[in-house]
């Protein structure tokens, strides 16, 4: 599968802004229910992990700019994968930081 046809199956998908990063993982930006999500290592089956942000502008923002490196940039309030889940010290007060198995 070409990389055109993979950002085309994925976009109809309802992802936007799909991207390959310098790392080579495919990511890209979902409306959730209450949330926005910015999906890592998208594949045909799924994802590996996503940050929820606030709003789709400030998901789509970071999906921009991110270089694949540490966490993306912007007010990212949540990352959940397989492992579990963690919050953005920045934006979660003490009592929601302790990471918890999904």
């Amino acid at each position: 599968m070409t990389d055109e046809e993979f950002i085309a199956f994925i976009r109809s998908c309802e992802y936007v802004n799909v991207r390959k990063l310098p790392n080579g993982v495919w990511i890209g930006v979902a409306k959730m229910l209450y949330t926005a999500g910015l999906f890592v290592g998208l594949t045909m089956e799924g994802y590996s992990g996503k940050y929820h942000y606030p709003t789709m502008t400030d998901a789509i923002n970071a999906a921009k700019t991110w270089d694949g490196n540490g966490d993306p940039p912007g007010p990212w309030v949540k990352y959940k994968d397989g492992n579990g889940e963690r919050c953005n010290q920045r934006m979660c007060d003490e009592s929601h930081s302790d990471s918890t198995t999904v």
